[in-house]
């Protein structure tokens, strides 16, 4: 009877030893299957794939708080402090942070739809080593134009999010750099729109709704980016690798300028908007 159940056992530890050792080597297998693929992929799949992780990791972390699970009660707090631009309250690195916050799917789905678009033909033209320096060095200066332009306006307390800045800065650069192409709107996309026309439509839409006020889009993050992309490509031509560290390193000194004086500036210039209202009511 010990001997049966001595064998019994004996066939059943190899019997799981076996199993282990097959699912072991299944998932070996599936991650060099997963290893080889990356790395026949194209390098502006590859920078797209990360944009997108970065993106759809924040925007699960929007998601989360409202489960109302204990562990992510204070995780909103966070997001509301690093991953979102609001001049009065927000980390300065923020300016960076937010670029990469959605908050909205269809926000979410747009920007990496046209994201996905754009980026073989953006990639062609700043290269691997300068599509990481022109997409984060974008997307601060639209975050900090946005940031002057709400403390000018007193709006010190309107956030923005989304990648739409660095967005519009890689359009613009494509665009500029090929108006004869044809571009296709989202919802329509059986409508073709002459890439000039679409990026003069894009950026008129914009320059209404800051004069206006509107605040369904952060206009002046937009126009940031358009413009950033419009310099890059205009200055690009016999002089790439040169302007663009020019250009990077304005940025950094711009971003750094603010890091420093930012919020003094903005608290002055609250002060002094206080003041004149209080004078004329």
């Amino acid at each position: 009877m010990k001997r049966k159940s001595f064998l019994k056992k004996h066939l059943n530890e190899e019997h799981y030893s076996s199993l282990h050792n097959t699912e072991k080597n299944g998932i070996s297998a599936k991650l060099k299957q997963i290893k080889q693929w990356w790395q026949y992929q194209l390098y502006h799949d590859k920078f797209y794939f990360a944009v997108l992780s970065l993106n759809a990791c924040v925007f699960a972390a929007w998601i989360l708080p409202q489960w109302t699970l204990k562990p992510f009660e204070r995780l909103n707090l966070v997001l509301m402090r690093y991953f979102t631009s609001t001049p009065r309250f927000s980390s300065t690195s923020s300016l960076l942070l937010s670029s990469f916050s959605h908050k909205d799917v269809w926000h979410f789905m747009i920007n990496m739809y046209v994201m996905y678009t754009f980026m073989p033909p953006f990639i062609s033209l700043v290269g691997r080593e300068g599509s990481w320096p022109y997409y984060l060095t974008a997307a601060t200066f639209a975050s900090a134009i946005s940031h002057y332009i709400k403390v000018f306006r007193g709006a010190h307390l309107v956030a923005s999010l989304g990648a739409s800045g660095a967005l519009l800065a890689v359009l613009s650069l494509v665009v500029m750099h090929n108006p004869g192409a044809t571009l296709h709107i989202v919802f329509f996309p059986f409508i073709p729109i002459p890439a000039s026309a679409g990026l003069a439509s894009i950026v008129a839409l914009d320059v209404i709704g800051l004069l206006r006020g509107w605040k369904t889009f952060d206009h002046a993050a937009h126009l940031a980016g358009t413009a950033f992309g419009m310099q890059v490509e205009r200055k690009r031509e016999g002089r790439e690798k040169k302007d663009r560290e020019f250009l990077f390193i304005i940025c950094l000194f711009f971003v750094r300028l603010y890091y420093h004086y930012g919020h003094k500036i903005y608290h002055r210039i609250r002060r002094k908007v206080i003041q004149v209202l209080n004078y004329f009511s």
